[in-house]
């Protein structure tokens, strides 16, 4: 019995090759459970969720993808796009699209109640959050740093016997192409952010930044142009960093 099982790997190169080939079996069955588990749990609730996971997606630990109550959702994620662990992603009966070789990372929650498109090869970063009840569009190659929160919608103040989480006013977002996000910035409804932009660090970005600016401060402002790249801003030198 013994002499009828392959040899073990013995070079560091062998022993890598092995690995990688089990954590591709791995995330192959993570993706299949996600798919039936997804699907199982909308038709409990009466919701339409339509799935296209393109079979080379990586999926880690503990990702989700839920669905509203009666609601009718579709998401479509791209080829090798990466999901990573405790990725919580809640249809609202709107729909998702996620570009090729994106890079969801850990703790990264999506709620979509409207049109959420995310472009290629975008990171998105750890604890990003985005709640889409609109219309948001990512452009791509752009990075969102750890913790950034995107957003389409806002309430509005009301009286004091009227709750406030009832009354909302939706925009639209649009983050361009190649723009990197620092941490913790915040960009909220009816926000356009030009291609090649950069928002530093804690921005609370509430206005229009054009492509190919600096932009920093709560609330955000365009502190000057870039220039042609191959080096970062130093941001700290910004007034209102």
């Amino acid at each position: 019995m013994a002499d009828d099982l392959p040899p073990l790997p013995v070079s560091p190169r062998g022993v890598r090759r092995a690995l990688i080939e089990l954590d591709r079996a791995a995330g192959a069955a993570r993706r299949g459970s996600l798919l039936a588990r997804s699907r199982l749990a909308a038709r409990r609730v009466g919701a339409g969720l339509h799935l296209d996971v393109h079979p080379t997606v990586v999926v880690g630990h503990h990702v989700v993808i839920e669905t509203w109550h009666e609601t009718r959702s579709s998401v479509v994620i791209g080829e090798g796009v990466r999901l990573g662990d405790h990725t919580w992603i809640s249809m609202r009966g709107g729909r998702l699209t996620i570009g090729r070789g994106t890079d969801v990372r850990r703790g990264v929650t999506i709620n979509c109640s409207g049109v959420l498109e995310v472009g290629e090869e975008v990171v998105m970063s750890t604890g990003t959050h985005v709640h889409c009840a609109n219309h948001i569009a990512i452009g791509d190659w752009t990075i969102i740093g750890e913790y950034s929160t995107v957003v389409d919608s806002r309430h509005i103040r009301t009286d004091r016997d009227a709750p406030i989480h009832h009354t909302t006013s939706l925009g639209e977002v649009t983050v361009g192409r190649n723009v990197w996000m620092g941490a913790k910035v915040t960009v909220a409804a009816d926000v356009h952010v030009g291609d090649q932009a950069i928002i530093a660090g804690g921005a609370v970005v509430t206005r229009d930044v054009p492509a190919g600016h600096l932009a920093a401060g709560v609330p955000a402002r365009a502190t000057r142009a870039l220039d042609g790249g191959g080096s970062a801003p130093d941001v700290r030198a910004d007034p209102g960093s």
